[in-house]
């Protein structure tokens, strides 16, 4: 856009939303990539064992079931 000022591509105001990058403290206390790097394969595992769960109880079929585990080991691969 004309006479906007954009971010630092890359940056949280790349969008133009914003006029300048955020605070780095805000940004150390949102950083959450780390973590979810760690939590993933226990994260997927729980959701596994849900979807399991919801099948045996009757509110999944089967093949959704399936095709929820099948997606979260692609996940995972």
């Amino acid at each position: 856009m004309p006479g906007s000022s954009r971010g630092k591509p890359g940056s949280p105001s790349r969008s133009g939303v914003f006029n300048k990058d955020a605070d780095p403290l805000t940004v150390a206390f949102t950083q959450s990539i780390s973590f979810d790097r760690v939590l993933l394969k226990y994260d997927i595992t729980g959701s596994i064992a849900h979807a399991k769960m919801l099948s045996k109880v009757g509110l999944l079929k089967r093949s959704e079931e399936e095709a929820i585990i099948q997606g979260l080991q692609e996940v995972l691969a």
